[in-house]
């Protein structure tokens, strides 16, 4: 689910930047971290990422944390790849363009995502709209 999601997005959000006639040095960063925006997902155990049902709170909080652990752990282990953009993305990717967090908010939010990286999002919700 989550690979085939994030093949989605990426696809998507590279519509959105054609669309848009964004440069491509940009539009690059943005598609890379599209597709790289739920890595954090690997540090949530399986059987919550396939749970069918409603979360408990504490496999939701579980969850959440994906989007901070994305990040570090581009940051830390990738950084060739680590450019802000697309760690803004990974790190942002819940929230909204006007700032409200949508169901995964991120308590440690590196900075207000640029408009470049409301591409993403944006493709994000249009593909799935929940967690």
């Amino acid at each position: 689910l989550t690979y085939t999601h994030s093949l989605n997005v990426a696809y998507m959000t590279a519509q959105i930047c054609i669309a848009n006639k964004i440069q491509k040095k940009n539009a690059t960063q943005i598609v890379r971290g599209a597709l790289l925006h739920d890595i954090g997902k690997l540090f949530v155990p399986t059987d919550i990422l396939t749970k069918e049902g409603t979360l408990t709170d504490a496999e939701y909080e579980i969850v959440k944390q994906h989007t901070t652990n994305g990040a570090m752990l581009l940051e830390h282990l990738f950084s060739s790849i680590a450019t802000d953009i697309v760690l803004d993305i990974v790190q942002n990717h819940h929230e909204k363009p006007d700032h409200a967090y949508r169901r995964c908010p991120s308590n440690t939010a590196r900075h207000r995502p640029p408009h470049l990286c409301n591409f993403c999002s944006g493709a994000h919700y249009g593909h799935l709209p929940h967690c």
